[in-house]
């Protein structure tokens, strides 16, 4: 019975894993393109003026 039930709760682990990882991506993802271009565009513009 164990052996049965470890391989379900590694499978649930990496789902859950994959989903961690995922989500994690997209907040980092919207936080760079958010932030950063409205901060180099400021800068851009004020050093090249």
């Amino acid at each position: 019975m164990l052996r049965g039930y470890l391989p379900a709760r590694r499978c649930q682990r990496v789902a859950f894993s994959i989903f961690l990882c995922f989500f994690f991506r997209m907040r980092l993802r919207r936080f760079f393109i958010s932030e950063p271009m409205a901060g180099r565009t400021v800068a851009s513009i004020s050093d090249g003026g």
